[in-house]
Formats: C-alpha cells, structure tokens, sequence
C-alpha cells in the first residue's frame, strides 16, 4: 500500500503531461474559432449573394416595367434574373412565390407600400424583390461547424426596392407614327424618339 502511495502523491506533484493537456486545449479552441470563422464566412458570402441578386432583379423589373414588352411581366424578369444570378451559388431556392411585389414608395417615409390584390398593377411606381433562406420558407442555411456546439441554422434574406421611372410621351402633335426607343450609344443608353409625319 505505501508504494501505491508514494506513487499517487509522486504524479500529483510532478508536472509530467501537463504540455500534452496544455495542447489538447488550444488544440481544441482553435477548431471550434476556425469551425466559427467558417460559418461566420459562408453566413456573409450567401448574405452578398441574397442581397446583390435581389438588387439586379429589382433593376430589372422596374425597367420591364417602364418599358413594357409582350409576354415579359415585370415578375418574369425579376424572376429568371435572380433565379440565373443564384445558381451558381446553388441558392435557387431562395426565390419564392412571395419574393416579387408591385407597390408605391411613400413619398413622406420612402418607405414600399405593397399594392392591395385587387388593385390595378398599372398604379405602382415600385417594385420590391426579396429573397429568402429562412425557417419560415424551410431553408435556413445550415452551419457547417457551429451545429456541432447546438447552434441552429441562419436565417439569411436579401432585399431590394426600385422605383418604375416612365418616360414621357413624345410632343408630336397628329402624327402619322411616333416612336421612342432605347438606342445603344457606346457604353451609354440614350432614348430617342422619331415622330413622322404624312
């Protein structure tokens, strides 16, 4: 029994170990900060992604909108805009039968105001485009290391407002044609307008 003893009270004064237990711990911090830093990373980069695509889309449906075109709604363009924009980052997902939305901008707030359903869609002078990867929509993004320490998934979106800019007629008094079109001008868009006359 002294042996066993001696021995005991031996490992609880020596130091022996203590390097190998020292490492294990910044061993183990560090993971968990690189696994964080990770997550933190992607979290950001699908936030850029939401929010520039919703931004493009928007553009997009307001200039529809502002020059309208057969068979091309506003929302088909603010939908295959973004849908071509997200795939590449696999997060087509994130557009969703809630994501275009007509309206007006309050002049005293500056703030959208979604058009009612029965209201004519010709009374908006905004568009809004929101993109999501959230609980409510069943597409959080997940954590690739913080999951590990309980953590749940995030809940990222993107979203964008563009106000419907309309031109002005032409000031062609009776004419026998009048046309106004978006012309190419090196890296400039110029609107010109003809107006004929018989």
């Amino acid at each position: 029994m002294p042996i066993l003893l001696t021995r005991a009270t031996r490992l609880l004064r020596t130091e022996d170990g203590s390097g190998t237990l020292a490492s294990l711990f910044i061993l183990t911090a560090c993971l968990a900060l690189g696994g964080a830093a990770v997550d933190i990373g992607n979290g950001l980069r699908v936030r850029e992604v939401l929010q520039a695509n919703a931004e493009s889309a928007a553009l997009s449906a307001a200039v529809r909108a502002s020059e309208p075109v057969e068979g091309d709604s506003p929302a088909q363009v603010a939908r295959r805009i973004a849908t071509a924009g997200l795939a590449p980052a696999g997060l087509t997902d994130a557009w969703h039968h809630e994501s275009f939305e007509l309206g007006t901008v309050d002049p005293v707030t500056r703030s959208f105001v979604p058009l009612p359903d029965l209201v004519d869609d010709q009374l908006a002078d905004a568009v809004r485009v929101t993109l999501n990867r959230t609980d409510r929509r069943g597409n959080p993004e997940p954590l690739l290391f913080s999951h590990l320490l309980g953590h749940a998934p995030w809940n990222i979106s993107g979203r964008a407002v563009a106000q419907i800019r309309t031109r002005a007629a032409l000031d062609c008094p009776e004419p026998l044609l009048s046309l106004q079109t978006r012309v190419e001008v090196s890296t400039r868009n110029v609107f010109l307008g003809v107006c004929l006359y018989a």
